[in-house]
């Protein structure tokens, strides 16, 4: 009779760290799933490897390596390493994670993880002198329009209760006369806000470089030249550093733009939300 000889079963390959990756979704929704990602991976005391190079700007343009500072435990990498987990395939796990995070401690990761890489600033400097701005602002805004809007995804807030809010904030603070930093992917609700607002007002905004600038649309966006999605992601990356040098905003938490800025800016409590309290989501 022939006899068999059993192989040992096959060791079962040690998850060494975790794997993120960004997508062609919008900037700032990459950047709230990468604080998330962060957030596990300290949660799971583990490391964390990210492959940025897929995204709406350009194939093989850095995304979050370019932009923002490198932070103990992460990795960038050309592919996924053997052993690694997904975060795409655990991703009711990170948003577990970061549901249950006291906010506090997602604030301090976030202010970690997205400090403005130095060789980025540069790139920006040029965008931000030929507007003319103040050296500072009494007030930023920002208005989300776009195809979260019209896939339904989010409700319509009118620009009439941004106005509202704007006015809510002067009689509060007491002031005369308001400097106003306008941040919105919609011309016509630009227009429409300046048409509105008080002559004490002073509206300040950079010039749009988007694609559709009737509101923002991911898909539109991502099929556009990669010369002008460059353009625009460096419009879009100086205004966001404005709005986070102002301390008193208002926006709408159902934007990922308005949660990036209750996560990164100095004074989150004076953030006004035209539409609902902040959640992660």
């Amino acid at each position: 009779m022939t006899s068999w000889i059993r192989a040992p079963p096959p060791k079962k390959l040690e998850q060494k760290g975790l794997f993120f990756e960004t997508t062609d979704a919008g900037f700032c929704s990459n950047f709230n799933q990468f604080l998330y990602a962060y957030a596990f991976s300290v949660a799971e005391g583990k490391s964390l490897q990210v492959y940025d190079l897929s995204n709406p700007v350009a194939v093989n343009y850095p995304l979050l390596k370019s932009t923002f500072i490198d932070v103990s435990g992460i990795t960038y990498v050309d592919a996924m390493s053997l052993g690694m987990s997904s975060t795409r395939r655990n991703i009711n796990r990170v948003m577990l994670n970061a549901q249950t995070q006291p906010i506090a401690t997602l604030r301090e990761q976030a202010q970690r993880l997205f400090q403005w890489n130095p060789s980025f600033i540069p790139t920006l400097q040029p965008i931000l002198e030929s507007a003319n701005l103040p050296a500072e602002f009494d007030l930023g805004i920002h208005i989300r329009v776009g195809d979260r809007i019209t896939t339904r995804d989010r409700r319509t807030v009118p620009v009439d209760d941004y106005v509202k809010a704007a006015k809510k904030f002067q009689t509060d603070s007491k002031k005369g006369n308001l400097n106003i930093f306008l941040m919105s992917d919609s011309l016509p609700s630009i227009a429409e806000f300046k048409k509105k607002s008080p002559a004490s007002w002073t509206v300040y905004t950079l010039p749009s470089t988007l694609p559709n600038q009737d509101g923002h649309n991911q898909g539109q966006f991502n099929r556009a030249a990669p010369r002008v999605r460059l353009t625009a992601f460096h419009s879009f990356m100086a205004e966001l550093l404005v709005m986070q040098s102002i301390s008193n905003i208002i926006c709408s938490m159902s934007s990922n733009v308005g949660r990036f800025l209750n996560y990164t800016v100095e004074y989150p409590e004076n953030i006004v939300s035209v539409d609902g309290s902040f959640t992660v989501i």
